[in-house]
């Protein structure tokens, strides 16, 4: 009976993934715009509500959610413009 056991697998630390959720003033800063503007941007529906969570009147965001959010918005209503105007 082979009773060796490879240690290394017991001694490697559990990969821990967290998430980093930043208000809207944090979150403008990194953006370069006003808080106002993100939580505009969240009524008009270009922020997914997958990207932030919302706790009373306080809202946090996922920072890369966010960016992957405008730039498929952006990519959306590019789309939309282009087929507008091959309709002419």
């Amino acid at each position: 009976m082979n009773t060796t056991h490879d240690h290394a697998q017991d001694d490697a630390e559990p990969t821990v993934v967290r998430q980093r959720f930043v208000s809207a003033d944090e979150l403008g800063l990194i953006l370069g715009v006003s808080a106002s503007s993100v939580r505009l941007w969240v009524r008009e529906g270009r922020v997914m509500p997958t990207s932030y969570i919302k706790m009373g009147n306080t809202y946090r965001f996922e920072a890369d959610k966010v960016i992957e959010d405008l730039r498929s918005y952006e990519a959306r209503t590019d789309a939309d413009e282009n087929f507008m105007s091959e309709e002419d």
